[in-house]
């Protein structure tokens, strides 16, 4: 049970690709805002967009296995792709940091998980790595390393504990039964039938007519067919128990116990059955709401620790843009916005449309959609209506 296990479950079983595929994909697919200080107001700090960050660019560009990205999206892409394998994997994302000439970071290189090996006192401080990177093994300071691990394991305080630790027999029992499946179906006939020769069959005669058995009745193709020879005396047939054939309910249940695991609903990866359209869109939003949005909120923490060393005072901000529940934003924007309690451009920035700065009613709380300014309705409780003394009359 290590690293090497991690990955040759992902290399070997199909759910467990398909999970950390379907998030890699997921999560963080609508690009990111860079949020830069701007400043404080009532003691709180205050952020401003920045479009365009030739250094941030170069960051993403550098940190790539393509010499020449398309352009800043496919860098990132390529990147949160690679950084996200290897934390849905392992849970760790190591990255050695690239520098450029006069000693400043420039990008980074993430590594395979398998290849790093962490040197630490017994207080489990760190004094270097060594990496491997081809047939070379080299020493890094810690200085010269990020290295990102979701949560503290109580079997390793250093690396964590991968998702996949609760899972391993039942991804490696999937795949004994896929080939267990395969063998008996390419086995078909055999042993379902005991030959016996007659006596006195040399044994090299045996053996040949054992080979043409095989030859002949041997494999999904010949099923069923007969096999006709002068020197076998009787064959009788074997009971065969077709449970020890039908894997399916056990790998169903595997399945299932993958994808609890890694946090991704059987439906996700277009397991139809006992999906309605109501418990699937329900699955759906669980999923981004519970896997998607805590993975985006690790990965836009990565980002803003590494490119701090290059920009500080920089955060990356998430895009949140996932139609699941794009409409219901929209709804509790309005309601929010109407009751006075956000006012819209804190509606904008829960959508992530951006603020209008230029505009101070943007900043305003109201009421209705009559755009009311709270000021404008506000009344004291202590006023007593007095009724005109000829309202009797």
């Amino acid at each position: 049970m290590n690293f090497n296990t991690y990955y040759d479950m992902y290399l070997r079983n199909a759910d467990v690709k398909s999970c950390v595929n379907e998030v890699s994909k997921t999560a963080w697919k609508s690009w990111f805002a860079l949020q830069k200080k701007w400043k404080i107001v009532n003691w709180e700090q205050q952020w401003e967009n920045e479009p365009n960050n030739q250094f941030v660019s170069a960051f993403l560009n550098n940190s790539v296995k393509l010499p020449n990205a398309l352009d800043d999206w496919a860098a990132f892409n390529m990147l949160k792709k690679e950084i996200l394998k290897n934390y849905k994997i392992s849970w760790n994302v190591f990255a050695l940091k690239k520098f450029n000439t006069i000693g400043k970071l420039s990008g980074i290189k993430v590594l395979d998980t398998r290849h790093v090996s962490i040197i630490t006192t017994p207080e489990h401080e760190v004094l270097y790595y060594m990496v491997r990177i081809g047939w070379t093994v080299i020493q890094v300071p810690p200085q010269n390393m990020f290295h990102f691990v979701s949560t503290d394991s109580v079997a390793d305080e250093v690396y964590g504990e991968s998702e996949l630790s609760g899972v391993i027999y039942h991804a490696y029992a999937d795949n004994e039964a896929s080939i267990a499946n395969y063998f008996s179906m390419l086995n078909n006939s055999v042993p379902a039938w005991l030959y016996v020769l007659k006596d006195g069959i040399p044994v090299d005669q045996a053996q040949k007519i054992v080979e043409d058995v095989k030859k002949e009745v041997r494999g999904s193709k010949n099923r069923n067919k007969s096999l006709v020879s002068n020197a076998i005396q009787d064959f009788k047939q074997l009971a065969q128990n077709h449970k020890d054939m039908d894997f399916v309910a056990m790998q169903e249940f595997n399945s299932e116990k993958i994808c609890s695991a890694l946090w991704v609903p059987r439906v996700i990866l277009n397991y139809t059955n006992k999906v309605q359209v109501w418990n699937g869109e329900t699955q759906y939003k669980k999923y981004i709401e519970n896997t998607i949005r805590p993975i985006e909120f690790d990965l836009s923490c990565m980002f803003t620790i590494m490119i701090s060393e290059i920009v500080p005072d920089r955060y990356f901000q998430i895009i949140d843009n996932h139609i699941n529940d794009k409409l219901e934003k929209i709804e509790l924007s309005e309601k929010m916005v109407k009751n006075g309690l956000w006012n819209r451009n804190e509606a904008r920035e829960y959508l992530g449309e951006g603020m209008v700065d230029k505009n101070d009613t943007m900043n305003e709380y109201t009421i209705d959609s009559n755009v009311k300014l709270l000021t404008d309705v506000e009344f004291n409780l202590n006023d007593v209506i007095q009724t005109p003394p000829d309202a009797n009359q």
